[in-house]
């Protein structure tokens, strides 16, 4: 018999918890207006705010050609692809 009891006092009732919800439901949508209207109130408030850093490296001209310099570049994402452009200037 006691442990009928403590068995129904541990059940979480959610037709209880629903009919809770619903009565206060006015009391729900007043309270996300008001916090709805206040955010975008407090966004539209803010100063615009833009800020960039740029870091210039001059480029030192070795005499390789244009697509020697291009391989150079993407030359890391081709060998992720498993591609490789290494030079053949220790061949022959």
């Amino acid at each position: 018999m006691r442990a009928e009891v403590r068995d129904r006092d541990d059940l979480i009732d959610l037709g209880v918890i629903a009919s809770i919800i619903w009565q206060s439901k006015i009391m729900i949508v007043v309270i996300t207006g008001i916090l709805a209207v206040a955010s975008v109130v407090y966004a539209l408030s803010l100063s615009d705010q833009y800020r960039a850093t740029v870091t210039v490296v001059p480029t030192e001209s070795t005499g390789i050609s244009s697509l020697g310099r291009l391989a150079g570049q993407f030359g890391g994402l081709a060998s992720f692809a498993g591609i490789n452009l290494a030079s053949d200037s220790g061949a022959n």
